[in-house]
């Protein structure tokens, strides 16, 4: 599996569970009609996973010894963190741009504090790559370890912030025109942002290496 595909596994696996329990627990609260807007996001990223899985299947499990997993498993780790702060980055959209009822306590502002979590997230995906599959040295993996909890401490703290700026979804059914029209967009555009990661997945995936 290439760094991208190890990385959307993880990606994934986080995505779709937030996603999962946030529209439950809207239609627990009887939003149902919000929980089945939010149901948007999760058409591609499950065509994404179904994908993966058939291809797995398909090509049968991949034989690899216990360090070269933990690699993998690692990479992925950061994409778990990345879902994270994706999470964060649009509630946070939400409850500033579209409700305006709250403001970013990062001395950046809005946007600039959710550009600056990124800076980090970046340099850690890539020097881990670095350490893991290029350097190759005992010390590189115990190093890229590090990087990965803290990338992962990170990304728990951007869940909880975004699951803070959720709760503010069941109280926003008045919403006026032009905010449903807003929050509309933001679904689309999500969709979109991750249809071009299928589509740059798919792409990765059916390259064979060399």
């Amino acid at each position: 599996m290439s760094l991208i595909g190890d990385f959307a596994k993880g990606f994934l696996a986080m995505t779709v569970p937030i996603w999962v329990l946030n529209i439950v627990t809207l239609v627990i609260l009887g939003y149902a009609w919000i929980g089945l807007l939010f149901f948007l996001i999760l058409l591609i990223p499950i065509s994404m996973m179904i994908h993966m899985f058939s291809r797995r299947k398909k090509n049968g499990r991949e034989r690899v010894n216990i360090v070269e997993r933990v690699k993998h498993i690692l990479i992925s780790l950061h994409g778990v963190s990345f879902a994270c702060w994706v999470f964060d980055v649009g509630t946070t959209y939400y409850v500033i741009d579209i409700l305006g009822v709250a403001a970013e306590q990062n001395p950046l502002g809005w946007p600039l504090g959710a550009i600056g979590v990124s800076v980090f997230h970046v340099p850690a995906l890539a020097f881990t790559y670095l350490l893991l599959f290029k350097i190759k040295q005992r010390i590189s993996l115990l190093t890229a370890i590090l990087i990965t909890v803290l990338s992962l401490n990170i990304g728990s703290m951007n869940l909880i912030a975004g699951f803070q700026n959720f709760s503010f979804f069941p109280h926003s059914v008045s919403l006026t025109v032009e905010a449903y029209y807003r929050l509309l967009f933001a679904v689309i555009a999500v969709d979109f942002i991750y249809a071009i990661a299928f589509a740059k997945f798919k792409i990765m995936d059916e390259i064979k290496p060399i």
